[in-house]
């Protein structure tokens, strides 16, 4: 049974013909990330702010970074640990956004060239 995470993904699948489709699952498939992953780099490295960079949000990597010889760090990673599912269905969700837009641009620019 699919998640509402998964019907959501499926939705913006709807206008896309079928090659853009499989363009669109490869694509997705090499740019999302795992809430498996996000939860152990936050729990085993988050201190260092590795989960952050892994979301692909440098600026407050580097501020994990700065700070982790402080320990705050390591202690917000924790509490992040048990956030991080969401985080991780929101990026992938506006990464599949993006691809869909890009595609739409695409499919667009070459029915006007």
């Amino acid at each position: 049974m699919p998640t509402d995470h998964e019907i959501t993904i499926l939705a913006l699948q709807k206008s896309l013909t079928d090659t853009e489709r499989l363009q669109f699952q490869s694509e997705y498939n090499a740019r999302q990330k795992s809430i498996t992953a996000s939860v152990l780099l936050a729990f085993c490295l988050g201190g260092l702010g590795a989960h952050r960079f892994y979301l692909n949000q440098i600026g407050w990597g580097i501020g994990y970074l700065l700070l982790c010889r402080t320990l705050i760090p390591s202690l917000v990673a924790c509490v992040e640990c048990f956030l991080m599912a969401d985080r991780v269905r929101r990026y992938n969700y506006r990464t599949a956004e993006n691809i869909v837009n890009s595609m739409k641009m695409i499919s667009a620019l070459s029915k006007n060239g």
